[in-house]
Order: C-alpha cells, then sequence, then structure tokens
C-alpha cells in the first residue's frame, strides 16, 4: 500500500471525511490486499 493512501486513509479516520475518490482508494487498496 502506497505512502499517500496510507495518509489519507488515516485523514479519513481522524476526521471521518468521506470523499468518493478517497473510497476509491480505499476499494483498490482493499483489492490489491485480497488478490
Amino acid at each position: 500500500m502506497n505512502d499517500s493512501v496510507t495518509i489519507l486513509y488515516t485523514r479519513q479516520k481522524s476526521h471521518r471525511i468521506y470523499y468518493p475518490e478517497i473510497q476509491r482508494i480505499q476499494n483498490q487498496a482493499t483489492e490489491e490486499r485480497t488478490s
């Protein structure tokens, strides 16, 4: 998982901000973990 993804994920959890873009990144990261 890229550092940028980790930062965005952390920010989302900290500030509880839900952007479609961040959700897409999280979905991609989840797919990478699963595969």
